[in-house]
């Protein structure tokens, strides 16, 4: 958004030429804006793509579970700022979790993690203990509303 102000400093009065000069150049530098405008969204979009393009290939050359949550940690810091995450895997109707390098296993019903599954619901918890399907030993706990979804073929 911008503001154009031309005044004539020979007369008191605008003339034609002054009045169309106006016209034409706010025009020009109304275009010339919205094409810097969409310039850096596309600029920031095309950056926002590679970036998660990056994330991609590194998730791919992971050589088992515990790297690959490993990575989704690292590039969820990197692109969002999150540090706290939980990411499970289901093997033999159970929920897998491999976060630090350590093997857990829990019913695919149990928490807020399973309840999502079993439901194949995308939740968003704004007060995490006061949901009745949270489970210490299973949900991460966070103060900030807290958005869980299934990911499945």
């Amino acid at each position: 958004m911008g503001l154009l102000e031309i005044s004539n400093i020979m007369t008191e009065l605008f003339g034609f030429d002054e009045e169309y000069f106006a016209i034409v150049l706010s025009n020009f530098l109304t275009n010339l804006l919205r094409k810097i405008c969409i310039y850096k969204v596309y600029k920031n979009e095309i950056k926002f793509k590679n970036t998660i393009y990056d994330a991609f290939l590194d998730f791919l050359t992971s050589k088992d579970k515990g790297e690959l949550t490993q990575k989704v940690g690292v590039w969820l810091y990197r692109l969002l700022g999150i540090s706290t995450f939980g990411l499970f895997f289901l093997e033999n109707d159970m929920l897998a979790s491999y976060k630090n390098s350590e093997y857990q296993k829990f019913p695919s019903q149990q928490g807020i993690a399973g309840y999502s599954f079993q439901n194949q619901k995308t939740l968003i918890i704004s007060d995490i203990k006061s949901s009745a399907y949270y489970d210490k030993f299973i949900d991460i706990f966070s103060h900030l509303p807290l958005y869980v979804t299934p990911l499945i073929e």
